[in-house]
Order: structure tokens, then sequence, then C-alpha cells
């Protein structure tokens, strides 16, 4: 039996493609040129390419098939998308299915079609009810729809079937039912006391009635309700979805009247304004929000022997859990809140390798974690080493390694010195059975951090690298927003690091005695210095990229290499990425922007703020829009204000990415969580700038 399906790429359609592939039959799916077809890899059917817009692409698919189930639906927009889609594709089919002699056309409308404004509360609906009089763009279509399939299999002989689901629910599907309420984020309003019950269809049982249908003789020329038998009321389903998915959502209860009388405010304003309401402000969708209506479904019963689900609240649980286990977190770094609590009593003895200017950082935070001791500080250069063991009180100063390690046996080793010092002083370190906090940049090459960390698992020690803005707060919000998959599938990522150089004639980077500075020996010069930052938290975003291709420009901002501008292109896979590293364009800037197909995320490290901008949902977008740019412009008000206090009371300072990431380092060897930065993300970064030197010429 050869089957045409639209709507395939659906969360209903792939479920209609599982069960006609379990019965055995041929199919084919009509598909647009962008739908996302990987999901159905796997799946046993053809893929026509065209668009229920496109006649010509209808006529090629429908050519010798037995059967059309037709999924597809428009279900946003104004009317002239849901007719295009809904009324037109559909006549377009039934024509071709007439010319070709198709055997059964199966059609998939809605419960919406239902005339829902002469019922009551609690009224039971059977097929043949009045049709709806009031309809919104969704119900209307699928109304004008069904007129045009009653038609052919009355003119024609077509033996058509109608399937009206109610809310249909499922693994795959969204975890809501379109009648439970109003979302707010995690926040959910109900209507009224929220006993009311929510019209429930399971996508396998819809996906099984569609099978009956195509089998069944008795099937041509009905149309037939799809709803399961047993009832859950709104706050039920609410109550379960806080139990099994988002333990912190909030059920809120919302006067019914009240709702109403809002909506028609809201509804008047717009008008006025020349703007057409959304549909979930109509009186019917607010009726229908704090209502109950069940749909009569003996007729599939009785004429075609199907069965509703013998345990609903299962079955809803059962998909609750699937979004669990699909919303574990997106990225394996940590969001911590603030202060990093270590819990335990036991005392670590600590050393520092590199008296530089970045110690003072480190000492103080050490200073902050009542757990640790510093024992020891080891520099070559002991004139700095001696001032900072004067100021923190540290008793012993060493100018190797070798006989500190002998001398006085830390637990942990801090390596804060050039970065081509890294590889042989870790590992050092490890061998002697030291955990080892690394600055970055992790290594010179990919080929020394790799082993770097086949000695931490050899010698069964820690190793973490100081990727310290990943713990920066704006980036731990950031990532719990990606973890709640608040912008959907990731699609680009964007990220600005620049220096200022041109403005810093100071720095020793630019002067001329810098020509000497350990950054200059780096493959990567003084772009190796800097680019661990924006780098390793595009690796935590996207993970390990590829395509990697690079290129840069000099603009004479920094004397001792030949190029100062770099911009990195790359892909995931799955998403495009961007880096720039600039040397000279000022102001300073950092900043890193991830796109998604349901929102982005603008995080500023220099203003310390993250912002997530989504569209409005049911709001008009000249409304949603004006709403987006208070609220961002309310969030940099109060990063002012708070970056302010933070300096005058040293609350948070600059480098409280630091602070957070070693008081997780050092709460991992204490408590035994996991280590904040992982060794693949170490790797990752210093493979990736191995690909980056190859092609950009430094010095």
């Amino acid at each position: 039996m050869k089957i045409l399906l639209t709507g395939a790429t659906g969360f209903l359609g792939r479920h209609i493609v599982r069960k006609l592939n379990a019965e055995g039959a041929d199919v084919r799916a009509l598909v647009r040129n962008t739908s996302q077809t990987a999901h159905l890899e796997s799946s046993k059917l053809t893929f026509i390419e065209g668009n229920l817009r496109d006649r010509a692409s209808i006529e090629k698919a429908v050519k010798n098939v037995d059967v059309i189930v037709h999924a597809a639906t428009s279900k946003g927009g104004p009317w002239p998308e849901f007719y295009a889609d809904n009324v037109q594709g559909t006549a377009w089919l039934l024509e071709e299915a007439v010319k070709n002699k198709v055997k059964r056309f199966v059609f998939i409308s809605s419960v919406a079609v239902y005339d829902h404004g002469s019922v009551k509360n609690g009224a039971v609906i059977a097929e043949d009810h009045l049709k709806e009089t009031h309809p919104n763009h969704y119900s209307r279509s699928k109304k004008e729809a069904e007129a045009l399939i009653e038609q052919a299999n009355r003119e024609h002989g077509l033996a058509t079937v109608i399937i009206r689901p109610a809310c249909i629910y499922g693994p795959g599907g969204f975890w809501y039912p379109s009648r439970l309420g109003f979302s707010a984020g995690r926040n959910y309003t109900v209507l009224g006391r929220g006993t009311s019950v929510v019209p429930l269809s399971h996508v396998d049982s819809v996906a099984e009635m569609i099978w009956l249908s195509i089998v069944k003789p008795e099937a041509a020329g009905k149309s037939y309700n799809v709803v399961e038998d047993e009832a859950v009321t709104r706050i039920d389903f609410l109550r379960m979805t806080r139990e099994y998915l988002y333990p912190d959502m909030k059920a809120i209860r919302f006067p019914a009247g009240l709702a109403r009388f809002i909506a028609w405010g809201l509804r008047t304003g717009l008008k006025m304004a020349g703007m057409n309401p959304p549909s979930r402000l109509a009186p019917l969708a607010l009726r229908l929000f704090a209502m109950s209506v069940f749909y009569d479904n003996t007729r599939a019963k009785q004429d075609l022997g199907w069965e509703p689900q013998q345990d609903v609240r299962q079955t809803v649980r059962a998909m609750l859990e699937w979004h669990r286990e699909q919303n574990k977190p997106v990225s394996r770094m940590q969001t911590p809140a603030w202060p990093v609590k270590i819990r335990g009593s036991r005392t670590l003895t600590t050393t520092l390798i590199g008296g530089g200017a970045f110690a003072k950082t480190h000492l103080d935070i050490l200073k902050s974690i009542s757990q640790t001791e510093v024992l020891a500080i080891c520099d070559p250069d002991t004139e700095n080493a001696d001032k900072l063991a004067a100021a923190y009180g540290i008793p012993h100063v060493f100018v190797s390694l070798e006989a500190m390690l002998e001398s006085v046996k830390p637990d942990v080793v801090h390596v804060i010195s050039p970065a081509q010092t890294h590889a042989p002083l870790s590992i050092q370190a490890m061998r002697a059975g030291c955990h080892v906090l690394v600055e970055k940049p992790m290594a010179v090459n990919a080929r020394e951090a790799a082993q770097m960390i086949h000695t931490a698992e050899k010698e069964k020690v820690h190793l973490c690298v100081e990727h310290s803005n990943l713990y920066d707060g704006m980036m731990i919000q950031a990532r719990r927003w990606l973890n709640q998959r608040a912008v959907g599938k990731i699609i680009q990522v964007e990220s600005w690091f620049g220096t200022g150089l041109s403005k810093m004639p100071m720095s020793p980077y630019v002067k001329y005695d810098g020509k000497d500075h350990w950054v200059y020996g780096l493959p990567g010069g003084v772009y190796q210095n800097f680019i661990s930052h924006p780098l390793s938290c595009v690796l935590d975003v996207m993970g390990p990229v590829q395509n990697i291709q690079a290129r840069a420009m000099y603009h004479k901002a920094v004397p001792h290499q030949k190029t100062d501008e770099l911009r990195i292109q790359f892909d995931s896979g799955s998403a495009i990425g961007t880096l720039s590293l600039s040397l000279c364009a000022t102001p300073r800037s950092n900043f890193l922007r991830i796109y998604g197909d349901e929102g982005t995320i603008e995080i500023d490290f220099m203003s310390r703020t993250a912002f997530l901008n989504k569209e409005g949902g049911a709001l008009p977008k000249v409304i949603s829009r004006n709403l987006i740019a208070r609220k961002k412009g309310r969030i940099y008000l109060r990063a002012g204000r708070n970056n302010l206090l933070n300096l005058i009371t040293k609350k948070h300072g600059y480098f409280e990415g630091n602070e957070i990431l070693i008081r997780l380092f050092y709460k991992a060897l204490i408590e035994g969580t996991p280590l904040p930065v992982t060794h693949e993300n170490g790797l990752w970064s210093m493979e990736t700038m191995d690909e980056i030197w190859k092609q950009v010429e430094i010095r």
C-alpha cells in the first residue's frame, strides 16, 4: 500500500510515520525544502520535495498512491496564510486524489471546528454537532477544508475520512496542551479554579485511528472524534508538571470574569490603535480556557474498534518525564549560586608557581577560602615573590619547583607562570601527587594539553584550566537560559573580544621592549594570551567546532607581530560561529551573542549584563518590541547601579569569574563535586587554536 503523507516532519507526522512503518506501508512524504528531516532519517519513507502552495509538486506527489493522509496544517499568521495551506492546499490534494483514483483520503482536522459558543459547561459534543459560527483563522480554515472534503465524497465518490483530535500530547510534542491557560515563563495561569478538564488526545491514539481509517471500509465518508476517555483537570495537569518536570513552576489561578474584562480592554485598545487582537484574547478562547467540554468518541469505538489510552495520567507522566530527559543541561559547566559555599573542615595546603601581577588575585581569593592554607610561592624572580610572601604571611619562597615539592609537599599547586611553562610544571606537580589549577592558555598547543590531561588521569589527580569568563555572573545566567532551552535550537554564535591596545601606549605588549615579552614566544602571539576567554565560552555553547577559517589584518596597533585584527569562522555541524579578536578597536568591548530559533541571548562582559530577547508571545509585535527595549534599558540601568555598588563595597570585583571558578575548584577537591571546567573544554580550545595559528601569520 502506497501512502502519501503531508506534515510528516511535525509532531503528529513523526508518529504517523512510525505507525505506518510498523504496518509495512510504503510511505512517501511531501516536505518543504526548509523542513527538518534529520529525525526521520531512520524511518522507511521517500521524501518528495514540494509545498502545498505548489500545484505541480502536489501533482507529482499524488501519482501512483493508494492513500493520502493529510496532516499538514498552518497554525499561525493572517488569514491568507491559513487559507493557502489549509484550504487551497487541501482543494488541490482532493482534485489530484479524484484524478488519480486514490482509494482513501484521511484528513486530520480538529475539534476546534465545533460551535463552542452555544454550549454550556460540561457539554458533550458528538460528530454531528453544529460547526463554529465565530471561528478564529485556524478553526475557520479547518471548517472550510472539511466542507471541501465532504463535497469530494458526495460529488466524486472519494472515500474520505475526517479525524478530529483535541489537544494532542505525547513524547516529542509541547508539554502543555493548547487549552491549558496562559504561560509566563515557567509559571502558568489558569482561568477560574482550575477544576475544568482539558480535552486530551494522545499522539499514538491519533496515529492508531489514522491507520484504522485507512484499512477499515466502515470509515469511508465519516468523521470521528479522537479524544481520550479519562478527564484531567487543568490544575491536576499543572501539578503533575511540577512533580515530574518543573519543580519550581507555579500554577496561578486567575478569576475568569476579571480575565475577560482585561481582555476586553486590551482588544478595544488594540482595535483603536488599528491592530488585530491575538486570537487567545477572543471571548470564545477565554471561555474555553475556563470550561469543561467533552467529545463523544463512541463512533470511533463502535465503527473501527478504536481504543483510547487506558491510563491517561500515566501517559501524561511519561510525556513529562520525556521532556525532563530532554531538558538535561546543555552545558557540562555549572550554574552555581553566589556565594559558592564549600562545606567541610578539611584544609588543603596550597602553593603558587609564579609571583607575577596575577598572583595577587589568586592570593586574595584563597584568603577568602577558610579551607586553604598557602604555604609557598615559587618563582625564579624572588623579588616579587618575597614581597607577596611578606604581604600575605606566606612562610616559604622557592626558586625551583623541585625544591618546593620536596620541602612542603602541597595538596594543590596553582600554575600562573608564562604559558610556555604550563605543561612541564603542571605535569611535574601532578606526578608528585598534587592537584593543579592552571592559568589560561592551558598550554602552548593541543599536544601539550593532551599530555597534561593524560597525566592527571594516570596520577588520579584533578587538573583544571582557569577559563574564568565561563563563571562570570552573566555567563552563568546565560547557561541557565540555555539549559532551559529558552532560545530553542542554537543557530549562530557570535563573540567579540577587544583589548583597545591602540589606546594603551603603556601596555607591555606595545612598548618597544615588549618584544621580549613571553607572549611573543607563543605560536599565536598576543592573540593566544587573550583568545582563551572568548573561545572557552563559544565552545561551552557550541561544543567542538570544525571547518575553521581564520583571517587577519594589520592596523599597526601592535608593533611586534604582523597582524592585530583576527576573525575566525567555524561551525559545529548544526550552528555557525564567529569569533573576532581585536587588539586595536576602541572603545574596548567584549560580548557574546547566542542566536536561536526561539530567542537570542546577549551577554556584555564589560557592562556585566545578560539579556534574553524573545518575541512577546500573543502580543502584537509593535508592543512586544517596545517592551523589549524598555526591559533592556532597565537591565542596563540596574547593571550600572550594581556595578558601582559592587566596586564601592568590593562585593564583586573585576575578577568575579576567577573567584567563582577557584571556589568551585576547591569545592570539587573537598566535596567531590565536578570540576568547574572540563578537560574537553581545555583541549578543544587548544585544538582550535592550533588550527588558527596554521592559517594566520603571526610574526
